[in-house]
C-alpha cells in the first residue's frame, strides 16, 4: 500500500472521528505516526527485495553448476523465495536457523 494514499486515508478517518475538534498539527503528527505503524508495520518492498535477490542468486548458483564450475550435488530453493522472505523479515537479534539442503538462499 502506498504511503501517500495511506496517509490520505488516515486525514480522512481522523477528519470524521476526532476527538478533539482543532487538534494541533503535533497531535494530528502523532495520530498519523500511530495509524501508519498499525497499517503498515513494515516495509512491504523489503521482502520482495529479498525474494528477487534469493532467486538472483539461485540462478547464478545453477549457471555455475552448469559449467562445471561448482561440484557435487546441487538442491535449488527455486520457488521458495516467499518462504525464505518471510522467515529472514522475522528474525531478531539472537536468533538462529537452521537449513536444510535447499537453504541456500536464505544465507
Amino acid at each position: 500500500m502506498r504511503r501517500d494514499l495511506v496517509i490520505k486515508l488516515y486525514d480522512w478517518v481522523a477528519g470524521i472521528a476526532s476527538d478533539s475538534p482543532n487538534p494541533t498539527a503535533e497531535l494530528k503528527a502523532v495520530r498519523r505516526q500511530q495509524f501508519l505503524e498499525i497499517i503498515m508495520p513494515f516495509d512491504l518492498w523489503s521482502p520482495y527485495a529479498l525474494m528477487l535477490k534469493s532467486r538472483l542468486f539461485e540462478e547464478a548458483t545453477a549457471k555455475l553448476w552448469h559449467d562445471g564450475l561448482i561440484s557435487g550435488e546441487l538442491h535449488l530453493g527455486t520457488g521458495e523465495e516467499a518462504i525464505i522472505a518471510g522467515v529472514v523479515t522475522q528474525l531478531r537479534e539472537g536468533d538462529a536457523m537452521a537449513l536444510d539442503h535447499r537453504g541456500s538462499a536464505a544465507l
